[in-house]
């Protein structure tokens, strides 16, 4: 299920270019020109917006959508007759534009506000494949790229993990030696223990929140991380 954020800034964006007269009308109406958005996506917009959730998104959102209905670049005033949300759904393959709305078969419409990520790809993909396309990899990108940093980095959240969650957790030495053992929730069914493959899920993905992270703040003093003060 999307986000609710998401379902603003997509949806309320397309309903923008229709031409009703105000964002109330609009969401009252559902618009059957919306394609892939049901009365679940509206009935959460419609209680979001009576509680006043996400009020700059929403409007802003709308004004965007007003924006490219009246735009001589855009749809020159002209009210769409088909409008595609592909917020529910996953292309089967790599897109080379990541559009949140595709306008009369026509315009590619991306939504992205307040963030500054146009694609969300793996290191391989933007890199050795120039996002060309998405295939499955069987080499592991950070281990042929930078294998000491990644030794390093393991080593860290291996030793954090061994000292705060589970010393029953045997993880290997080597960053080279994990497994896909365990379950996708990261518990071992067998232990109830944290498996070696939640250990490793930085091998996929790293996400830094917070502007208070260690990480954050060396980018943003142009430092090196310390990783033992992120552990």
């Amino acid at each position: 299920m999307a986000a609710l954020l998401t379902l603003v800034t997509e949806i309320v964006t397309g309903l923008g270019m229709l031409g009703f007269r105000d964002l109330d009308r609009a969401l009252d109406a559902r618009p059957a020109a919306i394609v892939n958005v049901t009365d679940v996506e509206y009935d959460r917009l419609a209680a979001a917006r009576a509680a006043g959730s996400h009020r700059d998104a929403f409007e802003v959102s709308w004004r965007n959508g007003v924006a490219f209905a009246r735009a001589a670049e855009g749809l020159r005033g002209r009210p769409p007759w088909w409008i595609e949300w592909k917020g529910n759904h996953r292309p089967p393959r790599y897109e080379q534009i990541p559009a949140d709305l595709r306008i009369d078969h026509v315009y590619l419409v991306s939504c992205k506000y307040g963030s500054n990520i146009l694609t969300n790809s793996s290191p391989a993909n933007l890199f050795d494949l120039r996002l060309a396309d998405r295939r499955q990899q069987r080499l592991d990108w950070f281990t042929e790229v930078a294998p000491d940093a990644y030794q390093h980095f393991y080593v860290a959240c291996r030793d954090w993990i061994n000292a705060n969650l589970a010393a029953a957790v045997s993880l290997p030495r080597r960053v080279g030696d994990l497994t896909a053992a365990g379950s996708a929730s990261g518990i071992e069914p067998a232990t109830g223990q944290p498996s070696a493959r939640w250990a490793a899920r930085s091998r996929r993905s790293t996400t830094i929140s917070g502007s208070s992270s260690p990480i954050r703040r060396a980018i943003a003093s142009n430092r090196a991380v310390s990783w033992s003060s992120v552990w």
